[in-house]
């Protein structure tokens, strides 16, 4: 064989792994689970709350008004699909309650904090778009600011579903549609000036947010 036919077979038979590499197709970026920051802000409607006040006695009913929340997540992925979420929430609101119960005023201020841990799926309909669903379980702070100085942390869960738009290789705007239950239907007390509080309902609430999310 011709010597420089020969070389020519070596160089071809080396570089063909690298030829064949650059065939084959090459997952989107986005199609794969990575480190994702979100700050949002969004808006959550109010929910409510029953329950009694002893000394003296009296029910009452406290009706949440809907305001705006502040957010944050944190993504961590821990497969292909699957991200373990830390979701933070936070709403400065106000409740209407039916009676007095600072002795002069049926309205006051709530603070409404949730911090839970969670898992999300995710669905990558193509290089730029991704769908997910998320659970999540933690616990809620909450203030009412006319009873108490005290915060209340109870149990919390949500439900959470969602699209993410990729709009290049580190950024993303994230649209968030989020259900919270809080279990305040326990014996558990709010101490306030001259009263203990029990409430007797648990507190649902819906949250739909938008914000930047930052990804590598």
């Amino acid at each position: 064989m011709n010597r420089h036919l020969l070389q020519l077979c070596v160089v071809l038979s080396l570089l063909a792994p690298s030829f064949a590499a650059a065939q084959q197709p090459q997952l989107p970026r986005q199609s794969i689970t990575r480190y994702e920051v979100t700050l949002l802000g969004g808006y959550r409607n109010g929910g409510s709350l029953q329950g009694f006040e002893i000394s003296p006695l009296k029910s009452f009913s406290a009706s949440v008004k809907a305001s705006t929340s502040l957010a944050f997540a944190i993504d961590v992925p821990v497969s292909a699909d699957y991200q373990l979420e830390l979701w933070g929430s936070r709403q400065n609101g106000d409740v209407e309650t039916g009676i007095p119960l600072d002795g002069s005023h049926t309205g006051a201020e709530l603070k409404v904090s949730y911090l839970q841990l969670g898992l999300v799926k995710n669905w990558y309909r193509s290089d730029s778009v991704a769908y997910y669903l998320a659970v999540a379980t933690g616990l809620a702070q909450l203030r009412l600011q006319a009873l108490t100085s005290h915060s209340e942390s109870r149990l919390s869960a949500s439900l959470a579903g969602g699209v993410k738009v990729f709009f290049s290789d580190y950024a993303a705007i994230r649209l968030d549609l989020r259900g919270y239950w809080t279990g305040t239907d326990t014996r558990s007390t709010t101490l306030a000036p001259g009263a203990l509080i029990y409430f007797r309902k648990n507190l649902l609430q819906a949250e739909a947010s938008v914000g930047v999310s930052f990804v590598w």
